[in-house]
């Protein structure tokens, strides 16, 4: 099961913006995908992509014939790697909106 890290830097987003990032997911497929840490549970938290996890589930509520039963996840190896990645999700967040 996927749900959003607490190491997620984005953590709210507006409704508009998950609306529109399924629209294109919907049109262009999954471009990048989700990166995450699994639990020692076997969970696993979305450190980045985690707009895109709620996109997906955005899709899945709207079709049940959707392409998106599995989703790819990049897997971090320990949660300090997961960190890094939360970390550059972040800059590249602040980069497009300055930018």
């Amino acid at each position: 099961m996927l749900s959003i890290s607490d190491f997620n830097p984005r953590r709210a987003v507006s409704d508009a913006h998950i609306a529109n990032l399924a629209d294109s997911i919907e049109r262009f497929g999954l471009i990048h995908n989700l990166a995450g840490l699994m639990d020692e549970d076997g969970k696993v938290g979305i450190v980045a992509g985690g707009c895109r996890l709620r996109a997906i589930k955005v899709i899945a509520e709207r079709s049940k014939d959707h392409p998106f039963a599995t989703v790819p996840v990049k897997l971090a190896a320990d949660a300090a790697g997961a960190e890094d990645w939360a970390s550059a999700e972040m800059r590249v967040s602040k980069a497009d909106s300055e930018g």
